[in-house]
């Protein structure tokens, strides 16, 4: 035993727990020893907890769900994947297994139930258990924000975000189908029957309309669930059919890898063999009992590690290279200035990280996110909605939004197949129905600029959500340059445009849409960031949809892809015979102490030139790093191929 403990200490690391093994206080995502933790991971989890007595945990009440799941399983699960007093939440509560296994546990947990009988069923459980009730409420959770919110209050106080989901969902419309004589008898009246007979209920749902269903309100949760956090979900198998193969699972997880920021990390099989086994297909052929389900396991990924926008050189993957050097040199806090902002997403991320921003881009569409994202500091109240919206705050104009009813505007006739296709040229990047949503949406928030009921800041901050759902709904291969022949799955989407994940700050950030060459004379700070087009790709031309809800003129080119006039917005960057006198233009410009300049290895400034241009300036440090080229979502056979991206430090004499 001894030499067991010995092994395990060199493993895992950290302290011997009496009786349990070694706990490592690297550990942060439980409160279990390394051999504990490592019998978790056994892939098959069988069990055969009793139905009676005291360790049945009130089962003749909790069978009166057609799935009730042991109080002991999910305590289990929410051991390995939380620590004491964290919280878990239960979209799918049913008579509240999830819930009684935080009990068991020493979680705090909350739960969603559409049909109040089975809350009823909970509460007496906890009644007859003596257990306290964990947070419950009788709802749809296709409307869990608001659920959540009204739950919520003076003394009751519910986090902004939980640390897991666990759930068991309805299975699509397999507990309707009919039984033979032969199973009814042997069933002895244990036979599953539907959830309810509540048309919301997705237990009632034919697979895809399930599928669809289950995907949208796990989005709605995983709002309220925290980066690098999992959420669980138990599925079961239907028996296959002639027209599908019925391995639900599979279906699940490819619907929710739809999810962006969801990533699947893999699953366990629970066995119960507790339950009856009938002779399915008796004397003509073979057809299983399926006694196993699948626990599925998820992660949501933190927001710098999602795809965010598709967008030409964004540096949502590179951030902390781009951060490394300041860092080496001990530069915190200070002045920054990103002057090619594009999606904004690296003045975000040092806004974050406590530096006063300085922003700029030539494109209105990325004025637009970062007045939302680098000048707005605290989420707005948008009273002067008081008299169009009950009850206005944020939350309540997206709604309002979203319920919109579309209408036929600009962008239905100028980019979707049943607008344009009386026109000179039949477009296809929308459908219909999210290209007359995001036209209601957009002359909405126009309307209201323009009588004064929202701020500026306001304003901004719808702008910048409806432009960046638009990408998530678009026919096309990463670009605006052209739409899609063949449909890209993305177009079918539903366009929901969500509320902006705002920075708060007390400083005072400052956002320009200027040519940055102009700019540069006019501003100082201590870091000045360049991120210029690489090559001849004009953003202007590359992302004119964005632009063109940007600025909102309703004016395009004669062309097939539907350009905006852009002649003025074009970029001395991408073009090689000018590229090298605008660069050396805008370096010795510059007022600053420090200079970070991002480029690639393909890019058109050859390194000589760009080393040069930087060395006339101060100490040149050059930093590399292998990267991916940027490449649309196409099908294509050829792999992406490697290059490298260089970061320069300028440390200015």
């Amino acid at each position: 035993m001894a030499k067991k403990k010995q092994i395990q200490k060199k493993l895992f690391g950290g302290n011997v727990v009496k009786k349990r093994g070694i706990k490592s206080p690297k550990n942060k995502l439980n409160d279990l020893t390394g051999s504990e933790w490592t019998h978790f991971l056994c892939s098959v989890e069988k069990t055969d907890y009793p139905t009676s007595g005291k360790a049945g945990y009130a089962h003749k009440l909790r069978k009166e769900h057609p799935s009730p799941k042991p109080p002991q399983l999910m305590e289990s699960i929410m051991r390995f994947f939380t620590k004491k007093n964290q919280w878990v939440l239960d979209p799918f509560v049913g008579v509240g297994g999830t819930l009684l296994g935080c009990s068991l546990a020493g979680r705090r947990g909350i739960g969603i139930e559409l049909e109040n009988k089975y809350l009823k069923i909970y509460k007496k459980v906890c009644d007859q258990l003596a257990l306290k009730e964990q947070l419950v409420a009788n709802g749809d959770s296709r409307q869990i924000e608001s659920i959540l919110k009204k739950l919520g209050n003076k003394k009751t106080k519910i986090p902004k975000q939980v640390d897991l989901i666990l759930t068991d969902p309805p299975y699509a419309n397999m507990m309707i189908k009919k039984r033979t004589a032969n199973i009814q008898k042997s069933s002895k009246g244990k036979l599953s029957t539907p959830f309810s007979k509540n048309p919301k209920d997705i237990g009632n749902l034919e697979l895809n309309n399930f599928l669809d269903e289950l995907k949208e309100i796990t989005e709605s949760s995983l709002k309220f669930l925290k980066d690098k956090k999992y959420l669980i979900m138990f599925i079961k198998d239907m028996q296959p059919k002639e027209d599908h193969d019925n391995m639900l699972h599979a279906d699940v997880v490819r619907k929710l890898s739809e999810i962006e920021c969801l990533k699947f990390k893999g699953y366990k099989v629970w066995f119960d063999h507790t339950q009856i086994l009938f002779p399915l297909g008796y004397p003509y052929a073979f057809v299983a009992n399926i006694f196993h389900q699948f626990i599925l396991i998820f992660r949501k990924e933190e927001w710098s590690r999602c795809s965010v926008l598709r967008y030409i050189g964004n540096k949502i993957n590179l951030l902390e290279f781009i951060e490394q050097p300041l860092k080496e040199k001990g530069i915190t806090g200070t002045k920054f200035c990103d002057i090619f902002a594009g999606t904004a997403n690296v003045a975000k991320y040092f806004k974050k990280n406590g530096y006063t921003i300085i922003s700029n881009d030539n494109m209105m569409y990325s004025y637009v996110f970062q007045k939302a994202y680098i000048e707005n500091n605290s989420t707005p109240n948008f009273s002067g909605l008081n008299k169009i919206i009950k009850d206005v705050n944020i939350d309540a104009v997206f709604a309002y939004l979203n319920g919109l009813k579309g209408q036929k505007g600009f962008i239905y006739k100028s980019f979707c197949i049943e607008g344009s296709k009386n026109s000179k040229y039949e477009r296809n990047y929308f459908t219909e129905e999210n290209a007359t949503k995001i036209d209601v949406m957009r002359d909405a928030i126009e309307d209201w600029k323009n009588k004064k009921l929202i701020t500026e800041n306001e304003y901004y901050i719808l702008l910048c959500a409806i432009i960046e759902e638009i990408p998530f709904v678009s026919n096309i291969a990463g670009t605006y340059g052209a739409f899609l022949k063949n449909d890209d799955p993305r177009k079918f989407k539903t366009y929901t445009v969500k509320i902006p994940e705002l920075i708060p700050s007390n400083k005072t950030h400052k956002s320009y849409q200027m040519d940055a060459n102009e700019l540069v004379k006019k501003i100082k700070c201590d870091v000045l960031y360049i991120d210029p087009p690489y090559n001849n790709r004009q953003y202007a031309s590359n992302y004119h949809m964005w632009e063109t809800v940007a600025v909102w003129d309703k004016q395009l080119l004669d062309r097939k892809t539907g350009l905006r006039p852009y002649k003025d917005q074009r970029s001395l960057y991408c073009f090689k015979a000018k590229c090298v006198k605008a660069f050396d233009d805008l370096i010795q410009n510059a007022s600053c102490s420090h200079i970070l300049f991002s480029y690639n290895t393909e890019g058109i400034i050859p390194n000589e030139q760009i080393t040069r241009i930087l060395s006339k300036k101060g100490k040149v440090t050059q930093y590399e790093k292998d990267y991916r080229r940027f490449k649309s979502n196409s099908k294509g056979k050829k792999p992406r191929e490697s290059l490298k991206e260089l970061l320069y430090l300028v440390e200015v004499s």
